[in-house]
């Protein structure tokens, strides 16, 4: 965990805003701008934490929205995951590697099957 002003965020960071009672992910850095996917906001330019939606936001990186950030361990190796899109059938196969990075999600050429879904009682 480190405060705003002491590193500079990467890409897959935690923010974590000011009252602690938010956070995100950064999806990149630019130009004095940290730009972050947030759930339960809106699309407003302020901090709003319970918006009930999923958005790409821009703050400053000194923005006083911002206490700081954490940086997790990611696995190197990457995570094959089953994707399915929303109101659609087709699932298909990712390998999500170098999180933290620039690095973009690829299709896996050997993927691994799901693990059975529970059956609800």
């Amino acid at each position: 965990l480190f405060c705003t002003g002491k590193k500079t965020p990467q890409t897959g960071d935690v923010v974590i805003f000011r009252d602690s009672s938010h956070i995100g992910l950064v999806e990149s850095v630019s130009g004095g701008y940290v730009h972050t996917i947030e759930g339960n906001t809106s699309g407003g330019s302020t901090l709003i934490t319970n918006g009930g939606g999923v958005c790409r936001k821009t703050y400053g990186l000194t923005s006083s929205y911002i206490l700081g950030y954490g940086r997790p361990a990611y696995s190197e190796a990457g995570t094959t995951v089953l994707a399915t899109q929303t109101n659609s059938s087709k699932e298909d196969y990712v390998t999500v590697k170098n999180m933290g990075k620039t690095a973009a999600p690829r299709r896996s050429s050997t993927p691994t099957p799901p693990r059975p879904r529970r059956s609800a009682a």
